[in-house]
């Protein structure tokens, strides 16, 4: 969390974006505030010079999963690979979905095993991030550091923080 109170001072207004600034691994949080569930993001990227990127993408959709409308975490692994593409500040993801992993901490593994309705939301959950296989995510970088960035999703306005994070930390991370 305190690496993030550094990005909202952030001075680099992002007009264009250079290409070599965006090279090597990112770690960006998003959150996403829907009307009966909220999802948090931890995207590994990992940007190439040859313009291909890889995406270890930890997701925690928060859903209420039984009679006590306590919103659970149910956490899952998703890996892709794709290409990149930077015009200006606005950037552009082509990603493949290529391994969906169910994470879930203990607490709703213990909840799947008694309760057929939380049983029934895992799996919807599941059959959401395997339909999407191909995205297409397209980002407005609103500011950007020599190690910071805050970007926007353009079809959602969800905004995106992230911190350049060095190869030998982020190997060990979820």
């Amino acid at each position: 969390i305190s690496m993030l109170l550094g990005l909202l001072a952030m001075p680099v207004c992002a007009q264009t974006v250079s290409q070599p600034a965006l090279m090597g691994r990112w770690m960006c949080l998003t959150t996403y505030e829907g009307t009966s569930s909220t999802s948090k993001t931890v995207d590994i990227l990992d940007f190439k010079e040859n313009q291909m990127v890889t995406d270890i993408n930890n997701v925690k959709f928060y859903v209420p999963a039984d009679s006590t409308d306590l919103a659970l975490p149910f956490e899952y692994k998703v890996q892709g690979s794709g290409k990149w593409h930077l015009t200006g500040k606005e950037l552009v993801l082509d990603l493949s979905k290529e391994a969906i992993h169910r994470n879930h901490a203990d607490v709703v593994q213990k909840l799947l095993q008694k309760s057929s309705s939380a049983r029934d939301i895992d799996e919807q959950l599941y059959q959401i991030l395997m339909a999407d296989k191909q995205q297409k995510l397209i980002f407005r970088i609103d500011s950007m550091a020599k190690d910071a960035m805050s970007m926007t999703q353009s079809d959602t306005g969800t905004p995106t923080l992230c911190r350049k994070v060095d190869h030998r930390v982020s190997d060990h991370l979820p």
